[in-house]
């Protein structure tokens, strides 16, 4: 494998003992963090990773560079973009000029932007839900004995491909995408060509989808914030555990707000039918700040991680 530009980022401004640990990658702090930048091949790039949770630093992100394209450049691209929220407005948006304003969640015009997704919701928002999502399903295969080197995962909500590239940076032999838009598979494809096995778009519970998800042998599922709200309902995640074996490792993201178990058609209250009937096995579940809006509030979800049963 050729040597492809790599951009990580680590919570935190590292010092000179630290930073001596990657001599191939060049440090820049970036707000809070240390992004490191350099060309890896597939064998530096995992040694690199191993370094980073050997040293136990915080991993942010992990960037696949597109060749000739600095992260600086990509910054200096972006320095005029706006973040806009309530009071001027009825929702969160981007403003990407003075004339050309999107909503946060307006994906297909988001991800046209090569870069823009990651710009604004994991560096400006400092989304953590991938990071926290991937550690915790690495937990639970390290709890169950499970080898990732032998495992193929569905990553639901695929999007740009964050979680599937720190899932393979992990030893993840396969992961297989999906999500309902074609433009999260297309700007995938764009930025971080190959991580997928495959990339399937559609719905999960519909026409042939579920066979061909089950041809892939799923071994478990993660979702980093592709369930609730305006995303998939809970009938997506009945259809997604239906493609998994007994005994599948199980970890998703999920806005606290659709938690609630009194609501009866929210996720809280079908988590408990799942654990009630033995189809979802708990091992954790516990808070944390997902991301800030747009005018600097948390956002909180919750992370439930577990297994399959019967």
């Amino acid at each position: 494998m050729d040597p492809t530009p790599y951009a990580i980022r680590i919570r935190g401004h590292l010092g000179a003992k630290v930073l001596s640990a990657f001599p191939a990658l060049e440090p820049r702090r970036q707000g809070p963090d240390t992004v490191l930048t350099g060309l890896l091949d597939r064998s530096a790039f995992y040694g690199v990773l191993a370094e980073v949770e050997a040293l136990g630093l915080d991993l942010v992100e992990v960037r696949r560079l597109t060749p000739g394209r600095s992260l600086v450049g990509m910054a200096a691209t972006f320095d005029t973009i706006r973040l806009i929220g309530p009071p001027a407005a009825d929702g969160e948006y981007v403003a990407l000029d003075e004339h050309d304003v999107v909503h946060l969640h307006d994906y297909p015009r988001i991800y046209a932007v090569p870069g823009l997704y990651e710009y604004v919701v994991q560096e400006r928002l400092r989304c953590r839900s991938p990071q926290v999502v991937v550690e915790g399903f690495l937990r639970a295969i390290t709890r169950l004995a499970m080898a990732p080197g032998s495992m193929t995962v569905l990553d639901f909500g695929a999007g740009t491909g964050l979680v599937g590239e720190l899932l393979r940076g992990h030893g993840i032999a396969g992961v297989v995408g999906v999500d309902s838009l074609a433009e999260g598979r297309a700007a995938c494809q764009r930025d971080r060509s190959g991580v997928y096995a495959d990339y399937l778009v559609g719905d999960v519970g519909s026409g042939s989808l579920p066979a061909r998800l089950r041809g892939h042998a799923p071994g478990g599922l993660i979702s980093a914030g592709a369930f609730g709200g305006t995303h998939a309902p809970p009938a997506a995640l009945i259809d997604a555990l239906s493609v998994l074996p007994a005994g599948a490792p199980v970890a998703v993201t999920i806005d606290e707000r659709w938690m609630d178990s009194a609501d009866p058609d929210g996720f809280g209250a079908a988590m408990a039918r799942l654990r009630e009937r033995g189809d979802l096995l708990p091992m954790e579940r516990h808070r944390f700040r997902h991301r800030v809006t747009t005018t600097g509030e948390p956002i909180c979800y919750e992370l439930v991680v577990g297994t399959t049963g019967r």
